[in-house]
Order: C-alpha cells, then structure tokens, then sequence
C-alpha cells in the first residue's frame, strides 16, 4: 500500500515521467534502431550537455530570472579558452583551458545576474542584450572561423568512457542529483523558491534576495561552462555559432519538465525529465528523417503549448488561492459576528 502512494505521491509531483517513460517505449516500438548501442551513446552525450545547462537554468527560472544568452555564451567562452590553448602550445594548455572555460562561464553568467539582481534590469532585456553581445564577441575574436589545432588531450577528455559509458552522462547525472539536493535539502534552495515565488515577501523575511538570485546565474555560468568542454570535444573545434541554436532545446527541457517562466516553481528532477523527454523527441525526428527546418517549428509549437499549459496552471492556482482566501475570510467574519 505504501508503494503505491509512494508511486502515485511521485506521479503527482513529476507527471512529466510518466510522458517520457511513454516516450521510451514508443520509440523502441515505432523505430527497431532507437535501442542499439550507437544510438543510445549518441542520444546520451546529446542529453548530457543539454542536460547540464538545463540544470543551471532550472535554478535561475526558479529564483525568478531568465538567461536568453546562455547559447552565446557557450560559443564565446569556447572561442576565448580555444584560442587560448592554441596560443599556449604546452602541456598545461588542456588544464589551463579547462580553468579558463569554467572561470569565463562564471564570469559572462555573472554580468547578467549583476545587472539583473542588484541593478534590476529586466532578466529578458538583460539577457537579449547580452544574448547579442556574446555572439558578436565569439564572431569578432574569430573573424568568424572556427579554432583548430586544440589540444588532442583537451579533446580527448570527450572521449574518455567509464565502464564503456561517455563520462560526460555520468557528469550531467552528477548535475542532476547535486543539483536537486540543492534545492530540496538546503536552505539555500529554500530561499530560491521564496525569491521566485514572491521577491518583495522573501526580502521582508530577511533574505538577501539579490544575492540569492546572483548566486543562481553563477552556478548557471559555471554549467555553461561544462557544457562548452563537451560541445567542444564532440565538434573537435570551437566554433563561433556552436551553441547558438541550443537555448530552444533548453528552455524547452525546462519548462516541459515543470519550471514556470514566472519563477518560484520546478525541479532539477522534472528539468532531467523533460530533457529526457526533449531528447527523444528530437532523436526521434532525426530517426524519421524530419529536416532540420521542420525539426525547428515542431519544437517551437512545443514551447508554445508548454508555456501555454504553464500560464493556466498559474491562472488557475490563483484562482484557487484567491477562492480559499474568501473562505477564510467569510469563517473569520461568522466567528466574530457569533462573539
């Protein structure tokens, strides 16, 4: 009995894995090629560095925040530790280039959570603005071309396997669990949702609500960061534009897997699902053979009907609140008219 609440207290809470448990099943069903060896591997190091910056973005959605220039940012920290590494042209350029990716993610992350928690510029103006700034900075440091000659050490960290699994799946599972850790066992997770939820009440609480929401774009800068290694390892380059297409995967992995665009609500548990499910679905198009144009429409009306679902699910909460709220007051005024 126990397990069974247990299983339908977990369905309730993450109803987006049921959906991509669905997905699973489908897929090996409909296409006989999605469980083999190759395509599994492929799937998975896919999911993993989109995994990862869905994490990062989970905690700046919750705090109340956006970042539109994540994508840009992954090619402009790319190019800056590519370019870096080719100059050194030594043995410590593949762990310089490594201190090098992550400390730039941090840092360009960090602009936009400066502006955005302390100054209180808009999340999505700040964002668009910096979304721009990055990628003319990666095409201007390039003169628009690609970094070859890395370090074949600093690519080999891609290739590297643990028990025949690419170990950049076992570091977005790491991701994963730290990051809902975080949120579900700290108090630091706490105060992201009470920042998230209502901004004005958590400061009047006593939390230091700008540095609570700054933090969150820092651990956003620093996933970034990882994911640039990855992307660079599998592309064997750095490229200008290599992350400029992989905000729509994202933010639809995000909001999918539960986190509002109005903050206070998700999960790192729900992001994995819904990049598990994001995954699949576009591993699935690939398999059908959908263009890559097609491909780009599909998931957009996947948004939209995602961010739609996430809007009435608020309007509908409120409503809730609101109707409870005149229940309440309606018992208050019986007690004191019966005194």
């Amino acid at each position: 009995m126990k397990a069974i609440t247990s299983v339908s207290a977990w369905i309730r809470r993450y109803p987006i894995s049921i959906v991509a448990i669905a997905a699973v099943i489908a897929a090996s069903i409909f296409e006989p090629t999605f469980f083999t060896p190759l395509n599994l591997t492929a799937l998975g190091v896919q999911l993993s560095y989109i995994g990862i910056c869905t994490t990062g973005l989970a905690f700046i959605l919750i705090g109340g925040g956006m970042d539109l220039s994540l994508g840009t940012a992954i090619s402009a920290i790319s190019v800056i530790s590519g370019m870096q590494m080719v100059a050194m042209k030594s043995d410590l350029s593949t762990p310089i280039g490594v201190i090098t990716i992550l400390a730039a993610g941090v840092l360009l992350s960090a602009v936009n959570g400066y502006f955005v928690a302390y100054v209180k510029v808009n999340a999505f103006m700040m964002t668009l603005i910096t979304q721009f700034l990055f990628k003319g900075l990666a095409l201007i440091l390039t003169n628009s071309n690609s970094v070859t000659g890395l370090p074949e050490s600093f690519i080999g960290l891609y290739h590297i396997t643990v028990l025949g699994v690419p170990l950049s799946i076992f570091i977005m599972l790491a991701f994963f669990i730290v990051g809902q850790l975080i949120l579900s066992k700290t108090s630091y997770g706490r105060k992201l949702f009470a920042v998230g939820s209502n901004e004005k009440a958590a400061r009047l609480v006593g939390i230091s609500t700008n540095a609570v929401l700054f933090k969150a774009f820092l651990f956003g800068g620093l996933c970034n960061g990882v994911a640039a290694i990855i992307l660079i390892g599998k592309l064997s380059v750095a490229n200008p534009i290599m992350g400029n297409d992989l905000f729509l995967d994202i933010i639809s992995a995000a909001v999918i897997g539960g986190c509002s665009l109005f903050g206070g609500k998700g999960s790192v548990i729900g992001a994995a699902f819904g990049v598990l499910l994001f995954g699949l679905i576009t591993n699935a198009l690939d398999l059908f053979g959908v263009s890559y144009q097609d491909q780009r429409w599909i998931k957009g009306l996947i948004i939209l009907i995602a961010i739609a679902i996430d809007t009435i699910s608020g309007m509908l909460s409120a409503r809730k609140m609101l109707k409870f709220s005149s229940t309440e007051d309606k018992k208050a005024h019986a007690e004191t008219a019966k005194m």
